[in-house]
């Protein structure tokens, strides 16, 4: 009840304030009042851009979804590839491909589809669909390659293969203690 009987004070006071604000001389001038500047070309203006220098064009790289998508799709580790046939299907990440798909979204909020255009041992190419349904014109293809690759090197001082006492140092080799479990 007490705050019912306030707001009309309140409000009072308000209207006082403004009403005292717009009669003080001091606060002027008014946008409407405010005079106009102009800077000459010749002039260090801080309100506009860097200006371009002669000869050298500004590059803005803007990243946009079809450039993450590419690098996603080149960055997705390729597990594996069957060949059935004239068919083949191919493990990229947690999906499965074959040619003719069409890619789920890869991206939160993703508008640009993406298909498989082709597919074989060797090579596999996506095409960004247009809106009239084809996907020739903006392509990104990628190299398949399963060939197995040496990820950790043994160190030199590892023991020779041919060697008939093993030397004190595992080298990469994990030898079974005498009074362990044997593995099966």
């Amino acid at each position: 009840m007490k705050a019912h009987r306030q707001l009309p004070r309140f409000i009072l006071a308000t209207v006082f304030c403004a009403a005292s604000l717009q009669a003080q001389p001091g606060i002027r001038p008014l946008p409407t009042e405010r005079p106009v500047v102009e800077v000459s070309p010749t002039e260090n203006n801080p309100f506009v851009g860097k200006p371009q220098l002669k000869g050298e064009a500004l590059l803005e790289e803007a990243e946009t979804e079809e450039s993450r998508l590419r690098r996603l799709l080149m960055k997705l580790p390729i597990g594996g590839i069957v060949k059935t046939g004239e068919t083949c299907v191919v493990m990229m990440g947690s999906l499965t491909l074959r040619e003719g798909d069409q890619l789920p979204g890869l991206l939160q909020g993703q508008t640009e589809r993406v298909r498989v255009v082709k597919l074989n041992e060797r090579e596999m190419v996506f095409g960004f669909i247009e809106r009239d349904g084809t996907s020739a014109t903006r392509t990104q293809p990628r190299t398949i390659n399963l060939t197995p690759e040496v990820r950790f090197l043994i160190p030199e001082n590892a023991p020779a293969a041919n060697a008939s006492e093993p030397s004190n140092t595992l080298g990469g080799v994990i030898r079974q203690e005498p009074h362990a479990p044997a593995f099966r």
